[in-house]
């Protein structure tokens, strides 16, 4: 399994997190229906090692995310529910500032100018790539932050070997959430996505 989880537990304020045993497969969207955004949260952060839990195992692609948090921060990408944008950039500069830091090492330019093309196609950020991120609805930000995350699209050694993702559609216009989905759904084919929300409508969508 891309993810594997055994024996974990969480405390937390509100809601303890308890997860027996469960694992997440390549090619699947899975969602994590929580009790509160905050646990949702905290699941993901566990899963890439940004936080950890107080008992069990939590592997990905067979690394313990509490030893090897430097290797898997290149194996796993995180979309959270508030973004790490630069209003003063366009979307298309954050494009190509991050498939140079995401995917060191590339051929040529002609490479990181596909990848990007690929990414503006597939989240349709057409109409918007080169205005500056102030002007962007919290829908088209949204998209943006999915479009980093998918940099490398459709090479199979380029992406993520796991996405995570934190209520991906909060915030969203209608037509912002169908874009989502449907770039979800080609990313499955080629990796393993999943996704934490505390709402039902989201996770009926999985």
């Amino acid at each position: 399994p891309s993810v594997l989880y055994r024996g974990v537990r969480k405390a937390q304020s509100k809601s303890d997190i308890s997860i027996p045993c469960l694992a997440v497969h390549d090619r699947e969207v899975f969602c994590f229906l929580a009790d509160d955004s905050m646990c949702a949260s905290t699941l993901l952060k566990m899963t890439s090692g940004l936080s950890r839990q107080d008992d069990g195992t939590i592997l990905v692609r067979g690394k313990d995310s509490r030893e090897l948090v430097g290797e898997l921060r290149t194996r796993i990408s995180i979309v959270f529910n508030g973004d790490v944008l630069f209003d003063q950039l366009t979307g298309l500069e954050h494009l190509q500032y991050y498939v140079r830091t995401r995917l060191g090492g590339l051929g040529d330019a002609e490479e990181a100018n596909r990848y990007i093309q690929n990414a503006v196609e597939i989240l349709e950020l057409h109409s918007a790539i080169r205005k500056r991120v102030s002007m962007y609805s919290s829908g088209m930000r949204r998209r943006l932050s999915l479009a980093i995350s998918l940099l490398g699209y459709p090479d199979r050694a380029r992406l993520p070997d796991v996405l995570l993702m934190h209520e991906p559609t909060r915030s969203m216009d209608p037509y912002s959430r169908k874009v989502l989905w449907r770039a979800l759904a080609n990313l499955r084919r080629k990796t393993a996505v999943v996704i934490a929300t505390s709402s039902i409508s989201e996770a009926e969508s999985c």
